[in-house]
């Protein structure tokens, strides 16, 4: 992956935290791995934990929240079972995609909720 992929990721990572915190949700931990899984955010708001995917597309051809794979969606499961079974104080889990769209100098941030 080329240092310029790998910036842009990590500032649509930063983006897609900054908007859940204002949506009111804690940031757990970044770039954790859980299961042999790498997850780009864990939060949490009240009881609930959310595992969430942020893709980050600086080209229009396809829009960010679109990225996300079935076979993403399958080692997130993974994860998040994991993460309600080594914290039982957790109620539930949810998979989230957070979809930054950066190009021609507009930044557009896409929350989708339960997607797995």
């Amino acid at each position: 992956m080329t240092e310029t992929r790998l910036r842009a990721g990590r500032e649509g990572e930063a983006l897609a935290a900054l908007a859940l915190e204002l949506d009111g949700y804690e940031i757990l931990a970044r770039n954790a791995r859980v299961a042999e899984v790498e997850v780009d955010l864990i939060a949490r708001r009240d009881r609930m934990l959310v595992v969430v995917e942020v893709k980050t597309r600086r080209r229009p051809l396809v829009p960010a929240v679109e990225g996300l794979r079935p076979y993403q969606i399958r080692r997130l499961r993974r994860a998040a079972a994991q993460l309600l079974v080594s914290h039982p104080e957790i109620e539930s889990a949810r998979l989230d995609v957070v979809g930054v769209d950066c190009h021609d100098g507009d930044v557009r941030i896409r929350h989708l909720r339960g997607v797995g």
